[in-house]
């Protein structure tokens, strides 16, 4: 609920016809709604009526996006996420913020194979990403999706060394094994672990 002064600013926005007008009234709104920290409904409903009169305020936009992601609307900030993504230059904030549209698609929207799609984009730009790569594993795992977790562990493994890489192609055989009954694929996963790791045998 507005306020007598944000309400005043309100209706003053509504009848200004110019639009940079309208909308920097509009932000005036929601910067003293943000005030009041138990109201995110305000803010947020003024950043909306900020941004539709500027549709191409990429700040507004962004400051849209992180409330809605504070005030637990991670599904609407959807769109707003992918903007940023496209527009961000700099690598680690674009990981970043993949990161967090992989979780929202994940966990919030429960949209696995979009998940699935943005940690694909984060290996793009960080090929070893553990985050990415779990992501990917409990979907495939989730979903019963087995040759194509055997993909995703056959990527990890590329990744690793050693040990750890041994285990990976263990598991790989294990999987070949009891979940798609290739006993041939999954020899060679075996033998793979045991070249690689000859005194930890897979188990």
């Amino acid at each position: 609920k507005l306020k007598s002064s944000e309400r005043a600013l309100d209706d003053e926005a509504a009848l200004t016809p110019e639009a940079a007008r309208k909308a920097e009234l509009y932000r005036e709104v929601a910067t003293l709604a943000a005030g009041r920290l138990a109201d995110a409904t305000a803010e947020i409903d003024a950043l909306r009526s900020a941004l539709a009169a500027e549709p191409h305020d990429r700040e507004t936009r962004d400051r849209l996006c992180d409330r809605l992601l504070a005030a637990g609307r991670q599904v609407e900030a959807v769109p707003f996420l992918k903007l940023r993504v496209d527009e961000v230059e700099a690598t680690v904030e674009k990981i970043r913020l993949l990161k967090v549209l992989a979780t929202v698609h994940e966990q919030d929207a429960h949209d696995p194979e979009a998940a699935f799609a943005t940690s694909t984009r984060i290996l793009d730009l960080q090929p070893s990403d553990p985050d990415a790569l779990d992501c990917m594993e409990r979907i495939d795992i989730a979903a019963e999706r087995h040759d194509r977790l055997l993909e995703t562990l056959g990527y990890r493994a590329s990744t690793l060394e050693g040990a750890a890489r041994a285990q990976i192609y263990a598991r790989m055989g294990a999987l070949s094994h009891t979940r798609l009954a290739d006993f041939d694929r999954a020899t060679e996963y075996f033998a793979q672990a045991l070249d690689i790791a000859p005194t930890d045998p897979p188990t």
